[in-house]
């Protein structure tokens, strides 16, 4: 079993943007992981693009990527996992790849209801900006309110850094817990136990 990989989703319109620098395939399933929708905006007249986390609702704001670079938004992806994994268990945050072999780039035509919300929240706030600053603040506050997700509630921000915190104490159990000679043949047969539901 691998680690959690990452899935990018991005509208059909815009695939010719990408599609000679990834190999986008149609979109069938959510991974087990981190999805994400690139989803296009305008900062203070510039274009601009965001990501929309698919579980938790959470957004990055994508800065300068003129034209559009499929390793910025691998990287953007890739920071906010780092960034948000708790200090105190870093080392223990062994559960997500960071490897762009194992991010899939996907087309889909149609966003998941919470994500169009959080979509269009964004993109409300990010008219009233006046520079790339204020778009930072904009989102940071949108990340930081309560979106509603199937029938939870959930703040993007919480949910982001609860489930790496989550990896983090699994992970941590599981090198308490488990004799050496188990652990040493999981490694042997990659197998990755602290991720089994």
């Amino acid at each position: 079993m691998a680690l959690l990989s990452h899935q990018l989703l991005i509208p059909s319109d815009l695939a010719s943007l990408f599609e000679s620098q990834r190999t986008l395939l149609p979109f069938e399933s959510f991974c087990r992981g981190f999805a994400w929708y690139l989803c296009p905006v305008v900062v203070a007249k510039e274009p601009q693009w965001v990501l929309i986390n698919v579980a938790f609702g959470f957004v990055e704001l994508l800065e300068n990527m003129s034209p559009p670079n499929a390793n910025a938004v691998e990287k953007a992806a890739f920071d906010v996992i780092e960034l948000a994994s708790p200090l105190d268990r870093e080392k223990d945050n062994v559960s997500v790849s960071f490897n762009p072999a194992d991010m899939t780039w996907h087309i889909a035509d149609k966003l998941p209801t919470h994500v169009g919300k959080q979509y269009q929240r964004v993109e409300q706030a990010l008219r009233q900006c006046h520079d790339i600053y204020e778009a930072d603040e904009a989102i940071e506050q949108i990340n930081a309110k309560p979106l509603t997700i199937g029938d939870q509630r959930i703040v993007p921000v919480e949910g982001v850094y609860g489930v790496l915190l989550e990896l983090a104490d699994d992970f941590r159990d599981y090198m308490q817990s488990t004799p050496w000679w188990k652990q040493l043949w999981h490694l042997s047969t990659k197998q990755t136990p602290w991720l089994e539901p």
